[in-house]
């Protein structure tokens, strides 16, 4: 699987993905901690299997922080699957 997006390309949220819907970030390298980290194993983006098949999902710093469906955080960043990101 290639990855369709690079360290430092700008993204937006395009559908309802437990963050709202036009929510602008930057693609970046997860934190360092440790299950987020192993999680990645040291990349950017990762494999995830999901009912629609395989596909990858990105490390996202937002520009604002955001507070997801269930009203928690806010959060500056986090995982979101390609399926919900577009360039920009």
């Amino acid at each position: 699987m290639n990855e369709k997006f690079t360290v430092g390309q700008r993204v937006r949220i395009i559908s309802k993905c437990g963050f709202p819907e036009g929510v602008t970030g930057t693609i970046s390298q997860p934190p360092k901690v440790p299950i987020i980290s192993e999680d990645f194993g040291g990349n950017y983006f990762r494999e995830v299997n999901t009912l629609q098949g395989d596909t990858l999902s990105f490390w996202v710093v937002f520009d604002s922080p955001q507070r997801d469906s269930d009203d928690d955080g806010p959060y500056g960043e986090a995982e979101i699957l390609t399926t919900y990101l577009e360039a920009i």
